[in-house]
């Protein structure tokens, strides 16, 4: 446990060692925590968590209260006592974060923030690189973002494209790794637990004087449980015939076997860093694969195997840095590869009524290559700064297709005086099936390429502490798009050292992705068209944001903002018009007619207000936020609607405790309680679902470090060698609420399940 201690008190000052490594250019004279002084295991405090620097909001270092953002920084300690796992679980106790776990079997949970749903609004960054898909599809988030190796989080909210560029629009989460085991040598670990659990990790560090080298690896394994069976009575249909519900495994299936359903998923990640401070290459790769499989279907002939979901992702990155007097000169490049695994197959109930599915076949890929240059130089340190950095990148993106698409032939119904009829579930009644145009064929490109290159500058100026003003701006060049500027404006005022007022105005940009402009995704019931006119979204926002703290244990943070989006992308925009695919012969298959498109524009304001109590072996959080608006957006059939921020909830409270007891024992419960979300089309998408209703979800952790009991009555050679013995009760989900969608049903994905309600793990930590 001493060398546990040990380990945690050095991870700070490591953690900006790791960063530099990372490429990220720092102020040679901003201030530093001194960990050295500090127990992270039982006495860190606010005091701390303020002098902390954090680097996102300006791609500098920066004390967390003069940070021209609203960001909240997760540190290794939450991370403990709320036994979080994977980055997934840090989000649902974030104010005005709404979080829908296994909404989609391509990107797992999927993230709403202030309004706007979608992972690829938000750009994810591991010590300042980026880790979004360079061809800008959704960033999955599965269990393949392990917290293993995390040191802290930096989240912050609103636009960051004056800084990052594309994909910065709606915020941006920075995880800061821990560099490594602070001496020679390794540590590792391995836990187990109900419902197949297994969870194995290493981390090594090595010195050939001023070099080192250090290297991580983990690996997780889980087996989550039949839905239909954790869920029985939600999936309950009418009987052919009767009309009488039934339960979804007791009807007999033309395809499945539910009763025989298993299903597995595993996780993977390593780091390698090998260099100095200044001269420095990492490489680290992540993944993810989810299968699920039915024994036989239901005249007792083998099914699907094996219905696999999974990705893989690669970071390769270079640096060096360059000092003279005031000046820094950060060089850098970086190779990243995302890919879809070929031959992925999964299975989608389509028309649960009529109980029938299909199979399908998607892969994908995007590669980039890029370079930066970023100098910063002091004209007086501490009171005026300036930044400027330009970048250049090379996409290759094969769009996301199914195998099966081929060169499609499809039929548009054009029929003059015609008036195709729309049933409830959307689907076409059409008196005149013979008046259509010629057949043609589509055909999504088999890869497409594009650059970028860009320019960035920020003034940071500190006249006093009753003002500090930065600005900036950034200009974009796509082959694609053409020119983007976007500016940011940001005026911190501290009258006292406990408050903080803080006025931000920024802007941002979302480029189309490959998949949204170039692919024809085919189902048994609907067709995507491409659409080669889409324009970004753009984002305006201004915000306004008061920090204070109380004494020394207490810290508010609250706020307002107010967001116009303009171009807003909607990817299942009916074009109203409906489409015939020749199947082979005469026979014509009715397709409904789906398409990317620029769908209106969005206002929407709110607040978000954040308590923390940090009382030594005490620590609780309580927050309150609210989002209101207007939204003008097609809807799914092509009419123009003005409604609230749809699938949002409009208030979200959230709160929890974390007491530690003598003896290793750590208990903490968290809740949160969000009103029903508006929810378009519920009878259309879902036509047995229930209506929309609020959800309140408690969690609760029980852990207890096992190695405190005999540490006393041991050898100091024994002492060094066992780092931590620990077993962990984690009910995720008492209320039985998380992973159900917002029609009230529980949330199902075509290759995975909800993992269980209750959760144990044993685990044990060596250092050698």
């Amino acid at each position: 446990m001493h060398r546990l201690v040990q380990l945690a008190r050095s991870s700070a000052t490591l953690a900006i060692v790791m960063l530099a490594a990372a490429g990220v250019a720092r102020a040679a004279d901003a201030p530093e925590l001194d960990a050295a002084t500090i127990d992270w295991i039982t006495d860190f405090s606010l005091e701390d968590l303020l002098n902390m620097s954090v680097t996102s909001p300006t791609r500098t270092q920066v004390r967390l209260p003069d940070a021209p953002a609203r960001i909240i920084v997760i540190t290794h300690e939450q991370i403990r006592r709320h036994a979080y796992r994977y980055l997934r679980d840090v989000f649902r106790d974030l104010p005005g974060y709404q979080v829908s776990y296994w909404s989609t079997a391509e990107w797992g949970t999927t993230l709403s923030v202030r309004g706007m749903s979608g992972n690829h609004r938000l750009v994810f960054l591991l010590d300042g690189r980026r880790m979004n898909p360079p061809g800008g599809e959704e960033v999955p988030l599965f269990a393949n973002y392990p917290l293993t190796f995390v040191d802290h989080i930096e989240v912050m909210y609103g636009p960051g494209s004056a800084l990052y560029g594309n994909d910065a629009f709606n915020g941006i989460v920075n995880i800061v790794t821990t560099p490594g085991y602070p001496h020679d040598g390794a540590v590792a670990s391995a836990s187990a637990g109900t419902g197949g659990a297994a969870d194995v990790s290493a981390l090594a560090r090595h010195t050939f004087g001023p070099v080192e080298v250090r290297l991580g690896l983990h690996y997780m394994r889980a087996r989550p449980p039949n839905v239909y069976a954790l869920y029985p009575n939600e999936y309950s249909y009418p009987a052919p015939g009767t009309g009488l519900p039934v339960r979804l495994d007791g009807l007999p299936s033309a395809t499945h076997a539910l009763g025989a359903f298993d299903a597995h998923e595993s996780g993977y990640d390593g780091i390698l860093f090998a260099g100095t401070k200044q001269t420095h290459a990492t490489f680290s790769l992540r993944g993810f694969d989810q299968s699920s499989a039915w024994e036989q279907n239901a005249s007792g002939g083998p099914f699907v195997p094996q219905a696999r979901l999974g990705d893989q992702q690669y970071l390769l990155s270079a640096s060096h840095t360059f000092e003279y007097g005031r000046l820094r000169s950060t060089t850098s490049a970086d190779f990243s590869r995302y890919l879809v695994l070929p031959s992925t197959r999964f299975v989608t109930p389509l028309n649960l009524d009529a109980r029938t599915f299909t199979e399908s076949a998607r892969s994908g890929s995007s590669s980039a290559v890029r370079a930066e240059e970023q100098v910063d130089y002091a004209f007086v340190p501490n009171v005026l700064s300036l930044t400027v950095g330009a970048t250049a990148q090379g996409v290759w993106v094969m769009p996301l297709s199914q195998a099966r698409i081929g060169d499609l032939n499809y039929r548009r119904y054009t029929g003059p005086g015609d008036t195709p009829a729309v049933d409830g579930n959307g689907f076409v009644s059409d008196p005149n099936p013979v008046l259509f145009t010629p057949s043609a064929a589509i055909a999504p490109p088999t890869s497409v390429r594009f650059q970028t290159v860009a320019g960035f500058g920020q003034l940071l100026w500190n006249p006093s502490r009753l003002l500090h003003v930065t600005g900036g701006v950034r200009l974009d060049y796509s082959t694609r798009f053409g020119y983007s500027t976007n500016p940011r404006l940001a005026l911190v005022s501290a009258p006292f050292e406990t408050t903080a007022l803080k006025l931000l105005y920024g802007q941002a940009y979302l480029e189309p992705t490959p998949y949204q402009v170039y692919s024809a995704l085919s189902d048994r019931d609907s067709l995507l068209f491409p659409n080669g006119g889409l324009k970004p979204e753009k984002l305006q926002s201004l915000e306004l944001v008061w920090e204070q703290r109380i004494g020394r244990r207490l810290r508010l943070t609250t706020g307002a903002f107010v967001n116009r989006v303009v171009n807003f992308i909607n990817d299942t925009a009916w074009t109203q018009q409906y489409v015939y695919v020749d199947r082979g012969g005469d026979q014509l298959q009715r397709l409904r007619d789906l398409q990317s498109s620029n769908a209106g524009d969005a206002l929407y304001f709110g607040s978000e207000t954040l308590a923390v109590l940090a009382a030594g072996p005490v620590q609780a959080s309580a927050s309150v936020s609210w989002i209101d608006g207007t939204a003008h957006t097609l809807n799914l059939r092509g009419v123009l609607e003005e409604t609230p921020p749809p699938n949002v909830s409009t208030l979200m409270l959230k709160g929890g405790v974390s007491v530690e007891l003598p003896r290793g024992v750590l208990l903490d419960a968290r809740g949160s309680f969000q009103t029903a979300p508006d929810i378009r089309f519920v009878g259309a998408d879902y036509p047995f679902a229930a209506s929309p209703a609020p959800s309140f979800v408690v969690d609760a952790a029980i852990r207890c470090a096992l190695d405190q009991l005999w540490t006393a009555s041991t050898s100091a050679a024994t002492s060094a060698l066992w780092r931590g013995l620990e077993v962990v009760i984690d009910g995720r989900n008492l209320t039985d609420q998380r992973y159900k969608q917002p029609s009230g049903r529980p949330a199902i994905n075509s290759t995975g399940t909800p993992q269980p309600p209750l959760q144990v793990m044993a685990g044990l930590a060596l250092a050698i």
